[in-house]
């Protein structure tokens, strides 16, 4: 029984203490996945996280219709998410003096921008307040170059006034202002009560406008003119005066926001509506009636996922008693006519998709494990000095594993002798001796849903997510691989479908054949590591296995540090391990341990050196790769009794 220290009271009392010694070795995340890539809009350069196919889309985009590559990427991280719900992103875009740079669309002009995450446009003061780089598309990519934006302020500031070129009967109206509406804008005029309203249907010049009157409908020369957008019908309230700012004296603060998808490409129907921003405001300490900021600066840099706003863009005045009006809004270089600002970006550029370096600084994202929790490193369509790179991340973090496919020319289009030789001799060049690299033998045609046509996607992503899928349904130091686990989802045919003869020739080099079994399906019937050295950590599960107690008895242990190192700590931390041991033994992962923390190995130069010694042996659970049955024919009156008798 632990004893404990009694605290020294200078009076007569009662104190009470709380001891815990309910710490336990906690479970640890195996099924997350790690992947960079080259996708056509998204934040870049920081690491996300998506966990459905839905998240993916709406976050990074639909597979590239004219880049192969970048659509090879999308189904890289898609093939994964089907197997497992937890998939850390890298998007990377290179720097701005880079050959391949990726710039966002904008309403700037001439000038090239690049702006890929929140941390950059923050740091970014001269475009967040500058009162000509007003609006940007959010992420880098051609994508925003889709992108409108429809700023309204409050109906008194829409007004015009007729010009001297409307008459009797007339189509085309001359507005007396320019006008940079759009077709389908609204025009009201009339007088003495006698309004009508009118669609724009088209636009000639910059102050007239193209409407289809009733034939002997008078328009009276002068008459004060309405102009309204067609964006109106999206908004419940036109923007007036917020209630914060008219208790201050205030008026004309609100704004109504729109983003529209003018080319379709992220909503598939040209004009599609992808935000609404309704009611914000121009008062820069605006709250709503939760207390959360209404500013329209905050709003939309919060929360748009297409957009991000200069708060030059309005006067950003205080709310306060001398407070009467704010500025009607406006901005240089934005096509408006007085309160309403319809801003259609463009200048974006896409880049390349085929940049090593690019990737390479992708993944460096995962280096660090103790801010980046991952276990399952996908590859994609990487060539093999970015595969060496990759593994050699997961060797120095040692709690994940690299996944690598061969390139598609090594096996696509070839007999399956020459392809057999050929991924022999790619094993071999990309020369990683690794337990903590594992190979396929190649790549599957499947079906691209978002563009209605079939593609070649590397197979590391379906074997990472077989891994993922066990953990969830078994543990993580079960085999992938074989009939009952290691079923690869949505295959058309595989560029290469070795037979047994290949299998035997593979294997041994250390790639993990994936075959078509007519009636089972197309199956990962391998489970051997990229390391050379014949030990226990050949085999996936093993080295799995040891990932996870490693990882889990390493967070345990932690709470050890700056305890003192005598027989009540090492009492401790033997209570907190071998539980949690003798569990995985009882889910099959190990046959036997032991647990060795005491003076043999924490002797009195180990204490004197402030450290801290345990030794945990374990017996690990094998995977059967082969089976041998033996059939034995026998004599009628042979005996089957199991005595011997």
């Amino acid at each position: 029984m632990a004893s404990f220290n009694i605290p020294v009271q200078l009076s007569p009392g009662v104190n009470v203490t709380e001891i815990d010694l309910s710490a336990i070795v906690p479970s640890v995340a195996t099924t997350t996945g790690a992947f960079a890539g080259n996708f056509e809009w998204g934040p870049a350069n920081q690491v996300v996280t998506v966990s459905s196919e839905n998240e993916l889309v709406q976050t990074f985009g639909k597979p590239s219709a004219t880049d192969s590559s970048r659509a090879i990427d999308f189904y890289c991280a898609l093939n994964f998410l089907s197997y497992g719900a937890n998939l850390r992103i890298v998007r990377y875009v290179p720097p701005n003096n880079a050959a391949s740079k990726e710039t966002n669309a904008n309403k700037l002009g001439s000038s090239a921008t690049i702006v890929r995450n929140r941390e950059e446009w923050e740091n970014l003061t001269s475009l967040n307040t500058s009162t000509s780089n007003t609006i940007i598309a959010k992420y880098p990519g051609i994508l925003g170059n889709s992108i409108k934006v429809v700023i309204m302020d409050t109906d008194a500031a829409e007004g015009f006034s007729l010009g001297s070129a409307a008459s009797y009967g007339a189509t085309v109206l001359d507005l007396g202002a320019t006008f940079n509406g759009e077709v389908g804008d609204s025009v009201v005029f009339g007088q003495l009560g006698n309004y009508q309203q009118f669609t724009v249907s088209g636009i000639s010049g910059n102050n007239s406008v193209i409407i289809t009157p009733p034939v002997g409908f008078a328009i009276p020369i002068q008459t004060p003119l309405d102009s309204k957008s067609k964006y109106n019908q999206f908004f419940l309230y036109s923007p007036t005066t917020s209630e914060d700012v008219a208790a201050a004296g205030g008026a004309n603060d609100e704004l109504n926001i729109v983003v529209v998808d003018q080319n379709g490409v992220f909503t598939g129907q040209r004009g599609g509506i992808l935000e609404t921003f309704s009611n914000v405001s121009k008062a820069i300490n605006a709250k709503t009636t939760t207390g959360a900021s209404n500013y329209f600066y905050d709003v939309i840099n919060d929360t748009s996922r297409y957009i991000w706003v200069s708060n030059a863009l309005a006067d950003s005045s205080n709310i306060g008693p001398k407070t009467t009006s704010f500025t009607t809004i406006t901005s240089s270089g934005l096509g408006s006519r007085p309160g309403v600002i319809v801003a259609s970006l463009s200048g974006a550029t896409a880049g390349t998709s085929n940049d090593s370096y690019a990737y390479l600084n992708g993944y460096s994202k995962f280096d660090d494990k103790e801010t980046v929790d991952i276990s399952l490193m996908i590859t994609g369509r990487a060539d093999q000095a970015l595969a060496r790179n990759i593994v050699s991340i997961c060797e120095a973090r040692q709690d994940s594993v690299a996944f690598v496919s061969p390139t598609l020319s090594t096996v696509v289009n070839k007999t399956n002798v020459v392809a057999t030789g050929d991924l022999k001799t790619y094993r071999n060049t990309l020369n990683v001796n690794s337990s903590y690299a594992f190979m396929d033998s190649g790549w599957k045609y499947m079906y691209d849903k978002y563009n209605d046509r079939f593609i070649w996607v590397p197979l590391n992503p379906d074997v990472a997510g077989l891994c993922a899928r066990t953990d969830a349904q078994f543990d993580s130091w079960f085999s992938p691989a074989g009939f009952n686990r290691g079923q690869i989802k949505g295959v058309v045919k595989l560029a290469y479908n070795p037979t047994k003869g290949n299998r035997d020739e593979i294997y041994p080099a250390g790639i993990n054949p994936v075959a078509n079994f007519p009636g089972e399906g197309v199956i990962l019937f391998g489970d051997k590591t990229m390391q050379v050295k014949a030990s226990a950590f050949d085999r996936l599960n093993v080295r799995r296995l040891f990932i996870v107690l490693e990882k889990a008895i390493a967070l345990a242990a932690k709470f050890q540090l700056f305890e003192l190192n005598d027989a009540q700590t090492r009492l401790t931390f033997l209570n907190l391990v071998v539980p949690f041991l003798r569990s995985v033994q009882a889910r099959r992962g190990i046959i036997d341990f032991k647990v060795v923390c005491d003076e043999t190995n924490n002797t009195g130069q180990v204490i004197d050196n402030n450290q801290f010694v345990a030794d945990i042996f374990i017996k690990p659970a094998r995977s059967i790769n082969y089976i041998q049955l033996n059939f034995i024919a026998t004599r009628t009156d042979a005996s089957f009794d199991i005595t011997g008798a």
